[in-house]
């Protein structure tokens, strides 16, 4: 979950420093679906947070959008940065719970952004940023998580509660879940146009 100290963050980091050496594997199947409910078009920005090794930012510069990855671990745009051309996209380190949020990401300026398995350490303020970046009414925050009640035993501390997933539909004029295997161990969610809330009299 969410780092407690820089002691906490800096373990954690060089963790995700070895997985990101061995990779997290982006299948064909996730690209189409998320071709199908994102719609990706030429003109669109988009970020991707916690972007590992770039393969899903990669696809989404083949699709034609502008794509900036960032990720914590040095480690992971280091091979990003080594595997993917340039070519309609950049890579950048980027700490989002230990600092600001970058320049690039300006109010309403996002077409999409996407979170994969990075959730659970972001915390609920990065959404609220979130919804702050994304174009309104057309912005969308494309997520995935593992699913903790479809985990094995020593992996129950990984993703969300399904509820807390389901939850995650509110405050938007469109929500999308569909499952990424067939146990249904690893799920998505495509959440388009942030709606904003009136502050209370």
């Amino acid at each position: 979950m969410i780092p407690q100290s820089r002691a906490e963050a800096a373990r954690k980091r060089a963790y995700w420093d070895t997985l990101y050496a061995r990779g997290l594997e982006l299948t064909e199947q996730e690209v189409v679906r998320f071709r199908q409910h994102v719609q990706p078009e030429g003109w669109m920005n988009a970020v991707d947070v916690g972007c590992g090794r770039g393969d899903l930012a990669a696809a989404m510069a083949r699709m034609g959008m502008l794509v900036t990855g960032y990720d914590w671990s040095d480690v992971a745009v280091r091979t990003a940065r080594a595997i993917h051309g340039q070519r309609r996209l950049r890579f950048t380190t980027h700490d989002f719970v230990a600092d600001s949020s970058p320049e690039l990401l300006v109010p309403g300026g996002t077409d999409v952004v996407a979170c994969r398995l990075t959730l659970q350490y972001l915390g609920d303020p990065f959404l609220s940023h979130v919804r702050r970046w994304l174009r309104p009414d057309t912005g969308v925050l494309y997520l995935v998580s593992q699913v903790q009640e479809k985990q094995p035993p020593d992996g129950q501390e990984r993703g969300f509660p399904n509820a807390a997933i389901e939850a995650l539909r509110q405050g938007w004029r469109s929500a999308v879940r569909y499952d990424l295997d067939p146990a249904g161990a690893m799920t998505c969610l495509v959440l388009r146009g942030p709606i904003k809330h009136r502050a209370a009299a």
